[in-house]
Protein backbone atom coordinates (compact mmCIF):
# COMPACT_ATOMS: atom_id res chain seq x y z
CA UNK A 1 0.00 0.00 0.00
CA UNK A 2 1.55 3.30 -1.09
CA UNK A 3 0.92 6.73 0.36
CA UNK A 4 1.51 10.21 -1.03
CA UNK A 5 2.25 12.35 2.01
CA UNK A 6 4.24 15.16 0.44
CA UNK A 7 3.59 18.82 0.92
CA UNK A 8 2.17 18.58 4.41
CA UNK A 9 2.37 21.34 6.99
CA UNK A 10 3.11 21.08 10.70
CA UNK A 11 -0.55 21.64 11.51
CA UNK A 12 -2.88 18.67 11.80
CA UNK A 13 -5.76 18.50 9.37
CA UNK A 14 -9.19 19.35 10.78
CA UNK A 15 -11.12 16.33 12.11
CA UNK A 16 -13.48 14.75 9.61
CA UNK A 17 -17.14 14.36 10.50
CA UNK A 18 -19.54 11.50 9.87
CA UNK A 19 -18.91 7.91 8.88
CA UNK A 20 -15.93 7.40 6.57
CA UNK A 21 -16.65 5.90 3.19
CA UNK A 22 -15.54 2.35 2.51
CA UNK A 23 -13.36 1.19 -0.32
CA UNK A 24 -13.61 -2.26 -1.84
CA UNK A 25 -14.61 -4.95 0.65
CA UNK A 26 -12.35 -7.94 0.05
CA UNK A 27 -13.19 -11.52 0.98
CA UNK A 28 -10.86 -12.32 3.91
CA UNK A 29 -10.49 -15.87 5.23
CA UNK A 30 -6.87 -15.93 6.46
CA UNK A 31 -4.88 -13.76 8.83
CA UNK A 32 -2.20 -13.44 6.14
CA UNK A 33 -4.65 -11.41 4.06
CA UNK A 34 -5.16 -8.69 6.66
CA UNK A 35 -3.29 -5.52 5.74
CA UNK A 36 -3.97 -2.06 7.13
CA UNK A 37 -2.79 1.46 6.22
CA UNK A 38 -0.83 2.07 9.42
CA UNK A 39 1.32 -1.00 8.72
CA UNK A 40 3.23 1.22 6.28
CA UNK A 41 4.47 3.44 9.10
CA UNK A 42 6.04 0.82 11.39
CA UNK A 43 8.78 -1.74 10.75
CA UNK A 44 7.88 -5.35 10.17
CA UNK A 45 9.49 -8.02 12.34
CA UNK A 46 12.57 -8.43 10.13
CA UNK A 47 13.12 -4.68 9.86
CA UNK A 48 12.72 -4.28 13.60
CA UNK A 49 15.38 -6.95 14.18
CA UNK A 50 17.72 -5.11 11.79
CA UNK A 51 17.30 -1.87 13.70
CA UNK A 52 17.63 -3.43 17.17
CA UNK A 53 20.73 -5.44 16.23
CA UNK A 54 22.41 -2.36 14.73
CA UNK A 55 21.55 -0.20 17.75
CA UNK A 56 22.97 -2.83 20.09
CA UNK A 57 26.14 -3.11 18.02
CA UNK A 58 26.69 0.64 18.27
CA UNK A 59 25.79 0.57 21.96
CA UNK A 60 28.38 -2.14 22.58
CA UNK A 61 31.02 -0.07 20.80
CA UNK A 62 30.14 2.74 23.21
CA UNK A 63 30.57 0.33 26.13
CA UNK A 64 33.95 -0.66 24.75
CA UNK A 65 35.05 2.94 25.09
CA UNK A 66 34.65 2.51 28.85
CA UNK A 67 36.45 -0.83 28.86
CA UNK A 68 33.11 -2.56 29.49
CA UNK A 69 30.83 -4.94 27.65
CA UNK A 70 27.17 -5.90 27.93
CA UNK A 71 26.45 -9.62 28.30
CA UNK A 72 22.93 -9.82 26.84
CA UNK A 73 22.91 -9.95 23.04
CA UNK A 74 19.67 -9.86 21.00
CA UNK A 75 18.96 -12.59 18.47
CA UNK A 76 16.96 -12.62 15.29
CA UNK A 77 13.70 -14.51 15.27
CA UNK A 78 14.07 -18.03 13.98
CA UNK A 79 11.56 -17.31 11.22
CA UNK A 80 9.49 -14.41 9.96
CA UNK A 81 5.79 -14.67 9.30
CA UNK A 82 3.65 -13.14 6.58
CA UNK A 83 0.99 -12.59 9.25
CA UNK A 84 0.97 -8.99 10.48
CA UNK A 85 -2.24 -9.06 12.54
CA UNK A 86 -2.71 -12.54 14.02
CA UNK A 87 -6.18 -13.05 15.42
CA UNK A 88 -7.30 -9.45 14.84
CA UNK A 89 -10.82 -10.56 13.88
CA UNK A 90 -10.78 -13.81 15.82
CA UNK A 91 -10.62 -17.24 14.26
CA UNK A 92 -11.19 -16.88 10.50
CA UNK A 93 -9.04 -19.56 8.82
CA UNK A 94 -10.79 -22.89 8.12
CA UNK A 95 -7.42 -24.64 8.33
CA UNK A 96 -7.11 -23.65 12.00
CA UNK A 97 -10.53 -24.88 13.14
CA UNK A 98 -8.96 -28.10 14.43
CA UNK A 99 -7.25 -26.10 17.17
CA UNK A 100 -10.56 -24.76 18.44
CA UNK A 101 -10.13 -21.53 20.37
CA UNK A 102 -6.88 -22.50 22.04
CA UNK A 103 -3.36 -21.43 21.13
CA UNK A 104 -2.28 -22.23 17.60
CA UNK A 105 0.99 -24.05 17.09
CA UNK A 106 2.80 -21.46 14.99
CA UNK A 107 1.06 -21.58 11.61
CA UNK A 108 3.28 -20.04 8.95
CA UNK A 109 5.88 -19.41 11.66
CA UNK A 110 3.97 -16.84 13.69
CA UNK A 111 6.66 -14.62 15.11
CA UNK A 112 7.87 -15.82 18.48
CA UNK A 113 10.19 -13.24 20.06
CA UNK A 114 13.61 -14.67 20.75
CA UNK A 115 15.02 -13.95 24.19
CA UNK A 116 18.46 -12.34 24.23
CA UNK A 117 21.44 -14.60 24.81
CA UNK A 118 23.00 -13.69 28.13
CA UNK A 119 26.43 -15.14 28.85
CA UNK A 120 26.23 -13.97 32.47
CA UNK A 121 24.25 -11.45 34.53
CA UNK A 122 25.23 -7.85 33.86
CA UNK A 123 27.12 -6.21 36.67
CA UNK A 124 25.75 -3.11 38.39
CA UNK A 125 28.44 -1.00 36.71
CA UNK A 126 27.58 -2.38 33.26
CA UNK A 127 23.89 -1.64 33.81
CA UNK A 128 24.76 1.87 35.03
CA UNK A 129 26.69 2.73 31.86
CA UNK A 130 24.35 0.84 29.50
CA UNK A 131 21.23 2.59 30.79
CA UNK A 132 22.76 5.92 31.83
CA UNK A 133 22.09 5.62 35.54
CA UNK A 134 25.42 7.36 36.14
CA UNK A 135 26.74 10.53 34.54
CA UNK A 136 30.35 9.40 34.39
CA UNK A 137 32.47 6.29 34.81
CA UNK A 138 36.12 6.43 35.83
CA UNK A 139 36.28 10.11 34.97
CA UNK A 140 34.69 9.73 31.53
CA UNK A 141 31.26 11.23 30.80
CA UNK A 142 28.53 8.69 30.11
CA UNK A 143 26.22 9.71 27.25
CA UNK A 144 22.78 10.88 28.34
CA UNK A 145 20.57 7.83 28.47
CA UNK A 146 23.56 5.51 28.49
CA UNK A 147 25.26 3.56 25.74
CA UNK A 148 22.02 1.97 24.54
CA UNK A 149 20.50 5.40 23.86
CA UNK A 150 23.79 6.50 22.32
CA UNK A 151 23.60 3.57 19.90
CA UNK A 152 20.08 4.59 18.93
CA UNK A 153 21.15 8.18 18.40
CA UNK A 154 24.06 7.12 16.19
CA UNK A 155 21.69 5.07 14.08
CA UNK A 156 19.45 8.05 13.54
CA UNK A 157 16.94 8.58 16.32
CA UNK A 158 15.31 7.54 19.56
CA UNK A 159 11.63 7.89 18.61
CA UNK A 160 9.35 4.92 19.28
CA UNK A 161 9.37 2.85 16.11
CA UNK A 162 5.85 1.60 16.73
CA UNK A 163 3.93 4.64 17.94
CA UNK A 164 1.66 4.72 14.85
CA UNK A 165 0.59 1.13 15.52
CA UNK A 166 0.47 1.44 19.31
CA UNK A 167 -1.28 4.80 19.43
CA UNK A 168 -3.21 5.43 16.21
CA UNK A 169 -4.14 1.81 15.53
CA UNK A 170 -5.71 1.54 18.98
CA UNK A 171 -7.70 4.70 18.32
CA UNK A 172 -8.86 3.38 14.94
CA UNK A 173 -9.98 0.10 16.51
CA UNK A 174 -12.08 1.97 19.08
CA UNK A 175 -13.72 4.07 16.37
CA UNK A 176 -14.37 1.05 14.15
CA UNK A 177 -15.97 -0.85 17.03
CA UNK A 178 -18.60 1.90 17.33
CA UNK A 179 -19.32 2.03 13.58
CA UNK A 180 -22.82 0.77 12.67
CA UNK A 181 -21.38 -1.30 9.83
CA UNK A 182 -19.37 -3.27 12.39
CA UNK A 183 -22.56 -3.84 14.36
CA UNK A 184 -24.41 -4.93 11.22
CA UNK A 185 -21.89 -7.57 10.18
CA UNK A 186 -21.65 -8.82 13.77
CA UNK A 187 -25.44 -9.17 13.92
CA UNK A 188 -25.38 -11.05 10.59
CA UNK A 189 -22.74 -13.40 12.01
CA UNK A 190 -24.82 -13.92 15.18
CA UNK A 191 -27.94 -14.76 13.12
CA UNK A 192 -25.93 -17.29 11.11
CA UNK A 193 -24.69 -18.88 14.33
CA UNK A 194 -28.26 -19.13 15.66
CA UNK A 195 -29.20 -21.03 12.52
CA UNK A 196 -26.31 -23.39 13.31
CA UNK A 197 -27.57 -23.92 16.87
CA UNK A 198 -25.37 -21.46 18.79
CA UNK A 199 -26.40 -18.37 20.74
CA UNK A 200 -23.57 -15.86 20.77
CA UNK A 201 -23.85 -12.10 20.33
CA UNK A 202 -20.30 -11.73 18.99
CA UNK A 203 -17.26 -13.76 17.95
CA UNK A 204 -15.48 -12.65 21.11
CA UNK A 205 -18.28 -14.17 23.17
CA UNK A 206 -17.98 -17.44 21.29
CA UNK A 207 -14.21 -17.60 21.71
CA UNK A 208 -14.37 -16.86 25.44
CA UNK A 209 -17.09 -19.39 26.28
CA UNK A 210 -16.17 -20.94 29.65
CA UNK A 211 -16.58 -24.41 28.13
CA UNK A 212 -13.41 -23.89 26.10
CA UNK A 213 -11.29 -22.39 28.90
CA UNK A 214 -9.94 -25.69 30.15
CA UNK A 215 -6.45 -27.18 29.79
CA UNK A 216 -5.74 -29.77 27.14
CA UNK A 217 -6.68 -30.26 23.50
CA UNK A 218 -10.01 -28.88 22.22
CA UNK A 219 -13.08 -31.04 22.72
CA UNK A 220 -15.21 -32.18 19.76
CA UNK A 221 -17.87 -29.66 20.81
CA UNK A 222 -15.32 -26.84 20.80
CA UNK A 223 -14.08 -27.80 17.33
CA UNK A 224 -17.69 -27.94 16.11
CA UNK A 225 -18.40 -24.48 17.50
CA UNK A 226 -15.20 -23.14 15.94
CA UNK A 227 -16.17 -24.64 12.59
CA UNK A 228 -19.59 -22.97 12.75
CA UNK A 229 -17.95 -19.69 13.80
CA UNK A 230 -15.54 -19.71 10.85
CA UNK A 231 -18.24 -20.85 8.45
CA UNK A 232 -20.49 -17.97 9.48
CA UNK A 233 -17.66 -15.47 9.25
CA UNK A 234 -17.00 -16.65 5.71
CA UNK A 235 -20.70 -16.53 4.82
CA UNK A 236 -21.18 -12.91 5.92
CA UNK A 237 -17.58 -11.88 5.07
CA UNK A 238 -17.09 -10.78 8.66
CA UNK A 239 -13.33 -10.22 8.43
CA UNK A 240 -13.62 -8.48 5.06
CA UNK A 241 -16.13 -5.94 6.35
CA UNK A 242 -14.25 -5.46 9.62
CA UNK A 243 -11.04 -4.78 7.69
CA UNK A 244 -12.79 -2.34 5.34
CA UNK A 245 -14.25 -0.37 8.25
CA UNK A 246 -10.95 -0.34 10.16
CA UNK A 247 -9.09 0.69 7.01
CA UNK A 248 -11.43 3.66 6.58
CA UNK A 249 -10.72 4.91 10.10
CA UNK A 250 -6.98 4.34 9.79
CA UNK A 251 -6.95 6.36 6.56
CA UNK A 252 -8.84 9.14 8.32
CA UNK A 253 -6.16 9.16 11.04
CA UNK A 254 -3.40 9.12 8.43
CA UNK A 255 -4.87 12.29 6.92
CA UNK A 256 -5.31 13.86 10.35
CA UNK A 257 -1.71 13.17 11.42
CA UNK A 258 -0.09 13.48 8.02
CA UNK A 259 2.80 15.72 9.04
CA UNK A 260 3.82 13.64 12.05
CA UNK A 261 3.52 10.39 10.13
CA UNK A 262 5.59 11.75 7.25
CA UNK A 263 8.40 12.74 9.63
CA UNK A 264 8.21 9.39 11.39
CA UNK A 265 8.34 7.40 8.15
CA UNK A 266 11.38 9.37 6.95
CA UNK A 267 13.24 8.76 10.22
CA UNK A 268 12.29 5.08 10.15
CA UNK A 269 13.52 4.69 6.57
CA UNK A 270 16.84 6.37 7.37
CA UNK A 271 17.38 4.27 10.50
CA UNK A 272 16.57 1.10 8.61
CA UNK A 273 18.90 1.96 5.72
CA UNK A 274 21.75 2.70 8.14
CA UNK A 275 21.06 -0.49 10.07
CA UNK A 276 21.07 -2.68 6.98
CA UNK A 277 24.27 -1.03 5.70
CA UNK A 278 25.94 -1.55 9.09
CA UNK A 279 24.83 -5.18 9.41
CA UNK A 280 26.15 -5.88 5.93
CA UNK A 281 29.72 -5.26 7.07
CA UNK A 282 31.85 -8.32 7.73
CA UNK A 283 33.09 -7.07 11.10
CA UNK A 284 29.54 -6.88 12.44
CA UNK A 285 28.77 -10.55 11.88
CA UNK A 286 29.58 -11.48 15.46
CA UNK A 287 29.53 -8.88 18.21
Amino acid sequence: MLFALNGCSDNAAPPEEGLPGLGAVSAITKDEEIRLPLDYFSPDARENDDIVLAEEYLGRKCMGGFGLTYPAKPLRQAAYSSIVHPGLFGLIDPALVKYGYGPVLAPDGWDEPTAPVQTRPASAVEEDVWTGRVKEYEGKAVPQGGCLTEGRKQLGGTADLFWPKNELEAEAVKLAEKDPRTAEVTQAWSACMRDAGYSYASPAEAASDAQWLVPGPPSPSEVSAAAADVGCKTQVNYAGMRMAVLTAYEMRLVRLHKARLTTHKLELSLRLAKAQELLGRADVDDF
